[in-house]
């Protein structure tokens, strides 16, 4: 008889348990957090440029003609080419040392050098007419720029 009276008993809490439960969740309100509390992040190395889709080797640079006088200049460094490139300097491979060069020459050199601080990314600029431009992603460091990548140059970005 005794396991008998248990089962029932068991039975009984349980049932009892299953019930509340049951009637919490149905009498209270939904509690999805709201959508203000994620912190979303654009993913823009999967989105369309207006030249097409947009991807990079690794261990490239691009300085392209945008169209309506504009220009840009993409790259993608992969971490180990960057260590190896470090290696060769004696320097160390930090991101924070890296520098986006753009040369122009129309008759006199003329170079820009922009902290970019990450091994991929891009950079519109609006090109003179008349000039060549070229793009170089290097390290900066001891006010020595030493190259890793550079780009071909591109004669009259603006005038395409």
């Amino acid at each position: 008889m005794t396991p008998l009276l248990f089962i029932l008993v068991a039975t009984v809490v349980l049932s009892v348990l299953i019930l509340w439960v049951l009637r919490s969740v149905v009498n209270s309100p939904r509690a999805w957090p709201p959508q203000q509390d994620f912190a979303f992040e654009s993913s823009s190395e999967l989105a369309l440029s207006e030249q097409g889709e947009y991807y990079l080797a690794q261990d490239s640079i691009r300085l392209q003609p945008l169209g309506e006088g504009w220009a840009q200049v993409s790259w993608n460094l992969s971490r180990s080419k960057l260590e190896q490139a470090c290696a060769e300097y004696h320097l160390k491979p930090d991101p924070k040392y890296m520098v986006l060069r753009l040369q122009a020459d129309n008759g006199h050199s003329h170079q820009l050098d922009l902290w970019v601080k990450s091994l991929a990314g891009q950079y519109r600029f609006q090109p003179d007419p008349h000039t060549s431009y070229c793009a170089i992603l290097g390290i900066s460091q001891y006010q020595q720029f030493l190259p890793i990548l550079t780009s071909v140059t591109i004669s009259s970005l603006a005038g395409k």
